[in-house]
């Protein structure tokens, strides 16, 4: 199981795919992903990308916290 956590425009998310690791950066992309914004770029930004044993695997993340990207 894949743990993607994402900043959605500086509230800490997560998503959990059963896939493997290259395809689940595919989907997570499929859905908040548009045709003519690089990734990364806008409102939705990935922080980390890792295993998780299961969906309560917050991997020392806490959901729903304002994050502040910091250069």
């Amino acid at each position: 199981m894949v743990r993607i956590v994402y900043l959605n425009y500086g509230l800490l998310d997560m998503m959990f795919f059963e896939e493997e690791e290259r395809e689940a950066i595919e989907s997570f992309w499929a859905i908040f992903g548009t045709t003519n914004t690089p990734r990364n770029t806008g409102g939705v930004r990935v922080l980390d990308v890792n295993q998780a044993l299961n969906e309560k695997d917050f991997g020392g993340y806490q959901i729903g916290v304002v994050a502040k990207e910091v250069a």
